[in-house]
């Protein structure tokens, strides 16, 4: 499967398996961001309200899921397995080679880690101006934001983004 040129910033619906007992699908808007990260919303309007996040260096390589559906794919973040059922496999394909792809280019450049997602709280970043200005428009268009300290120049991100974008 070709990977887009815009496989860092992909965008899409996909349903996505509730983990509770009864386990319905429920559509969702998902959106990588960076290629180190998966937020999902409940639909493509409500992109300032994530209902979760995916740390692309915390999860296990996507595959396939034929016992579920010809279009779904799963895989493991932290201690949750996600099931995840595309339009048609073939798109199904096209999301699991980018993940796999965005994988690769964080293993490459040393940021895969093992430790558990960060969650909860907010913590403070480094200074803004050390932020190229795409990364700080990216924070600041998915409503991560929490405050901007004027003074000190220091942004507040919430439930571990600072780690993503290295901003410790």
């Amino acid at each position: 499967m070709e990977v887009p040129d815009n496989y860092q910033f992909y965008e899409g619906y996909l349903e996505k398996k509730s983990p509770g007992f009864l386990g319905g699908f429920q559509k969702r808007y998902f959106t990588i961001l960076r290629g180190q990260i998966i937020l999902y919303f409940e639909n493509e309007q409500s992109k300032n309200k994530p209902k979760g996040q995916i740390q692309l260096n915390q999860i296990s390589r996507p595959v396939n899921a034929p016992e579920i559906s010809n279009k779904a794919f799963k895989f493991t973040f932290g201690n949750r397995d996600f099931v995840l059922r595309a339009s048609s496999k073939e798109e199904a394909d096209k999301w699991i080679a980018i993940i796999n792809k965005c994988i690769d280019d964080l293993a490459s450049s040393g940021h895969l880690e093992t430790k558990k997602p960060v969650g909860g709280k907010n913590f403070k970043a480094n200074k803004m101006e050390n932020l190229d200005k795409a990364t700080l428009n990216l924070i600041e268009s998915c409503g991560i934001v929490t405050e901007i300290d004027q003074q000190s120049k220091e942004i507040i991100v919430s439930k571990g983004i600072n780690k993503l974008f290295n901003l410790n």
